[in-house]
């Protein structure tokens, strides 16, 4: 049976190589739940994920998440879910529930080939103007948020950022970074300007054929319910719905 505590803590794992690169960075691990803080002003940078339904838990969270009032994102996998109540109590907002997806690497992309006309590149610095505006109209990050992204992401050779390209134009992109072996995918954008044209569905495609072409058995990711439906025809499973809360 496929664990989704053990594959969603591997997910986050690989957040570690923002927090790494942070000053001023808080790493709190207790009994049924992780918390990663720093002191940017941005839920994208102070997480929480509780996986235990022991009612002390919350408690425990509370107390640091109190002392350092970073703003937060709290993600509650399997028995976490026992504190929704607690967390709308405490001045939480539902945010949304999030499919939590994987790929099991098959034979199914091997025979994948971009359409004629489109490549996909390894981006560096060089585009970053281009996804700050990419990332701000798909997620409305901001544009220094974008940037530290970008520059710790740029450096780390666990990490990598993927445009599909077409006519020298980045028309989709998309971030991976590897933990434990496995690939946790981030940030899938394509512009509203570009959508309706299968070029997420290229770029994703290209993207798994790759890793498993690496040696990569698994692909994770955490996905917007509007995104799900494009997983789910390239042949992902949805491991789990994560109610994801935020307070700023």
């Amino acid at each position: 049976m496929i664990d989704r505590i053990d594959f969603y803590k591997q997910f986050i794992d690989g957040f570690q190589i923002l927090f790494d690169a942070l000053e001023n960075r808080v790493i709190e691990d207790g009994d049924g739940w992780q918390i990663r803080l720093t002191d940017w002003p941005s839920p994208l940078f102070n997480r929480v994920f509780i996986h235990s339904a022991r009612p002390e838990a919350m408690a425990e969270v509370d107390a640091i998440l109190e002392k350092h009032k970073a703003p937060v994102l709290i993600n509650l996998v399997g028995g976490g879910v026992e504190h929704t109540k607690a967390l709308q109590d405490a001045g939480y907002t539902l945010r949304n529930t999030t499919p939590f997806m994987i790929w099991v690497s098959d034979d199914s992309q091997d025979n994948f080939a971009l359409r004629d006309g489109l490549s996909v590149k390894h981006l560096d610095a060089s585009s970053l103007d281009v996804l700050k505006r990419i990332y701000k109209e798909s997620f409305g990050f901001s544009d220094d948020v974008i940037e530290l992204m970008g520059r710790i992401l740029f450096a780390n050779p666990l990490a990598a950022t993927y445009g599909l390209f077409k006519d020298d134009e980045i028309v989709s992109a998309v971030m991976a970074v590897k933990s434990e072996g496995d690939i946790g995918i981030w940030n899938m954008a394509t512009p509203i300007a570009h959508q309706k044209h299968g070029y997420g569905e290229q770029l994703l495609r290209h993207v798994m054929k790759s890793y498993k072409g690496r040696g990569a058995e698994k692909l994770l990711l955490t996905s917007s319910p509007a995104g799900k439906a494009l997983y789910d025809k390239c042949g992902w499973q949805t491991l789990d719905y994560l109610p994801t809360f935020i307070k700023s």
